[in-house]
């Protein structure tokens, strides 16, 4: 047992010095939601990377080593949460009857797509977060509405008697 200070403490320092408390790993990242994005081609033939696919990347990968990431060895599961921002065309009555309910139930049903968010979340976190995002043995995806747009991520070890009841 610890006292809830010293507990408080020990997860400050655990923090700086990157060392996880669980194998869990969560990290938020705030703004505009991007899906996976092909390489680009010239008339010449020559291939090149979208800029905003490889900012994203970047954004992604930072936010993971941010929350202290490791990388996992092993299979891992994954759980991706999109919360897309109320829809303009919201009345200000509605959005305030949501914002006393506590959000907006129910899923977005909008681009970008569920696969190519985790795609983009999966490919940006290879060499960093697993060697391979073929290590990714569970995923869930969920899109959602919010008041604030933003990305949760969940990744964890995925030992195979215990991958039931990962989402609860």
């Amino acid at each position: 047992w610890i006292h809830s200070t010293q507990s408080t403490l020990l997860n400050c320092l655990m923090q700086t010095w990157r060392i996880p408390l669980s194998d869990d790993i969560q990290f938020v990242m705030y703004g505009k939601i991007e899906a996976y994005r092909r390489m680009r081609t010239t008339k010449t033939g020559r291939s090149y990377p979208d800029p905003k696919g490889v900012d994203w990347a970047k954004k992604v990968r930072n936010a993971y080593l941010d929350a202290g990431g490791y990388q996992f060895k092993g299979p891992v599961k994954v759980g991706i949460v999109a919360y897309f921002g109320i829809p303009q065309a919201t009345s200000k009555n509605k959005r305030r009857m949501l914002d006393e309910a506590g959000g907006w139930d129910g899923s977005a049903c909008k681009k970008p797509d569920a696969d190519n968010i985790a795609k983009a979340i999966l490919d940006s976190l290879n060499n960093v977060a697993y060697k391979d995002d073929a290590q990714v043995s569970v995923l869930h995806v969920f899109k959602t509405w919010a008041f604030t747009e933003r990305v949760l991520v969940r990744i964890s070890p995925a030992p195979p008697d215990r991958i039931k009841g990962y989402v609860e």
